[in-house]
């Protein structure tokens, strides 16, 4: 019983690690997704994201087609970071009511 508390143990750490990780890394990279808006015939990139309960759209200027792909993949990398988190976050949780149970 020893051995298998050490594992999850060594697993908890692993796990926190991560979290920390993943945390680190979302809170460099921009949230929301890029709309485009067209008034009076013209193209407007904004960047679309929640603040509380409200949705703030954020004028981001004339973007050149690769600064916007690559503002998009920044912002798809986010979105990934967040769902291995969840995961993460999930693990931890049951190893912790391994170890205790």
């Amino acid at each position: 019983m020893k051995v298998l508390k050490g594992v999850l143990e060594e697993e908890r750490k692993r796990l926190k690690s991560a979290e920390a990780s993943y945390v680190r890394e979302i809170g460099k990279l921009p949230k929301g997704s890029v709309q485009q808006k067209r008034i009076k015939d013209k193209e407007y990139a904004y960047r679309a994201y929640r603040k509380g309960a409200r949705v703030v759209y954020e004028y981001l200027g004339k973007l050149e087609v690769g600064e916007l792909k690559e503002l998009e993949r920044k912002m798809d990398l986010r979105r990934r970071y967040e769902e291995k988190l969840r995961e993460v976050r999930e693990n931890l949780r049951n190893v912790r009511r391994m170890v205790r149970g």
